[in-house]
């Protein structure tokens, strides 16, 4: 074989090599909030074979140090990566399995599913100092470890809104108010298989408190009657439902709320 022909193919294996090992090392800028998201090396378009949840309160104090997840599951099921961003506030990992670069988190090296059904990453938020509204934001990769992308699948995570509040005593005393009209955060969450959902009513209401999944079909109406105002509580038990990520929407009147919940059996 002439040398030349020699050298080329080393050149290739080592190059090929290279962008095998800094792919593994994880990268940023790939996810809704970024300008050009996408997992393209394991992929050109997303698959709903992988699902990736952002896990965590939907509500935060402001300066506050939260911790959050990303899990990760379906697909090839070797192992995992992340990107993980968000709008405002602050990133840092929680372990050696993220690092920080550039303000967002990514794998350090794929996780292995080893004998689970999905992986999780775990990381700190810490809020602004302003009350507001932020966005977290997710890509995960599920992958084979075959030496290379093929077979490989990504999927984005529905993007978590978090509300960045003032202290809790602030909160408590205006929900206390008799003109509140509040839906909380169903508790556990993730729960497997029964949650109890609170919500406080300003006044005497018909009132519909229902479930939807992902695609925003109803699969289940927890609420449909007149209800005097007040707090109520309902206990659902979704031992008929699929894992996953679901909506529930209060409506009393005019007034409307949603929030999100995730069953994790």
């Amino acid at each position: 074989m002439p040398r030349y022909v020699t050298y080329f193919i080393i050149l290739f294996v080592f190059s090929f090599s290279v962008i095998v090992v800094a792919s593994s090392s994880g990268k940023i800028g790939r996810t809704n909030l970024s300008n050009t998201p996408g997992c393209t090396c394991h992929g050109s378009s997303p698959s709903t074979a992988v699902q990736v949840l952002i896990e965590g309160p939907d509500t935060v104090e402001i300066n506050s140090t939260t911790t959050f997840q990303v899990r990760i599951s379906g697909g090839p099921a070797a192992a995992a990566g992340t990107n993980i961003a968000a709008s405002d506030g602050s990133l840092n990992p929680s372990d050696g399995s993220l690092k920080l670069d550039s303000g967002e988190l990514t794998h350090t090296s794929p996780l292995s599913f080893g004998s689970g059904s999905d992986v999780t990453f775990s990381f700190r938020y810490t809020a602004p100092a302003a009350e507001g509204a932020i966005t977290l934001a997710a890509n995960g990769n599920s992958v084979n470890l075959n030496g290379g992308t093929s077979g490989d699948m990504w999927n984005f995570a529905p993007n978590k809104m978090v509300t960045v509040h003032a202290p809790t005593a602030i909160v408590d005393r205006l929900e206390r108010q008799p003109n509140g009209f509040t839906l909380q955060q169903n508790y556990p969450n993730p729960f497997n298989p029964t949650t109890v959902i609170r919500y406080q009513l300003a006044v005497g209401s018909n009132v519909k408190l229902v479930l939807y999944n992902t695609l925003g079909e109803k699969v289940a109406t927890l609420v449909n009657k007149h209800q005097a105002a007040g707090s109520h509580a309902v206990t659902f038990n979704a031992a008929n439902l699929p894992s996953g990520l679901y909506m529930y929407k209060l409506q009393a009147g005019t007034r409307i709320q949603t929030r999100r919940m995730v069953l994790s059996k």
